[in-house]
């Protein structure tokens, strides 16, 4: 696949000197690219969007059978908390397979951010090769924590703020650490807890615009609510593809920032600000 041509010869002050403008030159060279890695994502979605598909398929079944007496109001609640937890048991699968594909998105986007090579396809499933046993990891913690909310918002709680002080501990430390490890892997050689660890330090010395990436991402997930099942799932494929793999540059560019701040410029000055060119 070729790349988009620049309208004139790149020059030295063609070239990016912030991430800022790193961030329009992938968008500009790379457009098809990035297209790509958007429907590779959608492709290893497909488990996870099959599974919710039938969920809310089955749920509108469930609610016509009870709309028409057919069951009690308890049996029909019954019912619809045993379906969502049978399917979201089932979604770890998709979460995972979804997890692994985002490990080859990254490593092809660090190349464009790094200004390396790119060899797309080869890139792609390099980076799951490297990664995938991390990215497993953070799959199945995510699906784990989806049963988890699941589970809490489906019982009968008589405080409820039992249920919204998880949500609020996932959204400000755990998705952002989850975060700061999917990048952490496709940079340096470390175990997983040590990644957890520094994740957690990044976290709290990043901690405003962490949670502006956190929060974003808590928005695309939260398409999964959405009633309508052809708004819902419309929104779902066309965030994959257009909206995710744009997030996945913005969220490297932000965390790389954070790299060279704290570990790059002492530890490893070979890949400090690389890809940015300051004449």
């Amino acid at each position: 696949m070729k790349n988009k041509k620049a309208a004139q010869d790149f020059t030295k002050n063609n070239l990016p000197k912030n991430r800022k403008e790193v961030f329009k030159t992938c968008y500009k060279l790379f457009f098809k690219k990035i297209l790509l890695i958007g429907f590779l994502l959608l492709l290893f979605s497909l488990p996870l969007l099959i599974t919710s598909f039938v969920c809310d398929y089955l749920s509108i079944g469930l609610k016509e059978l009870y709309l028409s007496s057919s069951l009690t109001q308890t049996e029909y609640q019954k019912n619809l908390f045993w379906l969502r937890m049978i399917g979201s048991c089932i979604g770890i699968i998709g979460v995972i397979i979804l997890a692994i594909g985002i490990s080859g998105a990254m490593r092809v986007i660090r190349q464009m951010v790094w200004d390396e090579p790119i060899f797309l396809i080869s890139d792609f499933f390099e980076g799951i090769r490297q990664n995938f046993k991390t990215y497993l990891i953070i799959g199945l913690f995510m699906g784990l924590i989806n049963i988890y909310n699941i589970f809490v918002f489906s019982v009968d709680l008589n405080i409820v703020i039992l249920q919204y002080v998880p949500i609020g501990i996932q959204i400000t430390f755990l998705f952002p650490i989850f975060m700061y490890v999917s990048s952490l892997s496709i940079v340096y050689k470390n175990s997983f807890k040590g990644m957890l660890k520094n994740g957690f330090i990044f976290t709290i010395k990043k901690f405003p615009l962490t949670l502006v990436f956190s929060f974003f991402l808590c928005c695309f997930l939260s398409a999964h609510l959405i009633s309508y099942i052809v708004i819902k799932y419309a929104i779902l494929i066309i965030s994959t593809i257009f909206v995710l793999p744009l997030f996945i540059i913005l969220w490297v560019l932000f965390s790389f920032s954070v790299f060279d701040k704290y570990i790059n410029n002492v530890n490893h000055p070979e890949i400090y600000e690389k890809g940015i060119y300051k004449i």
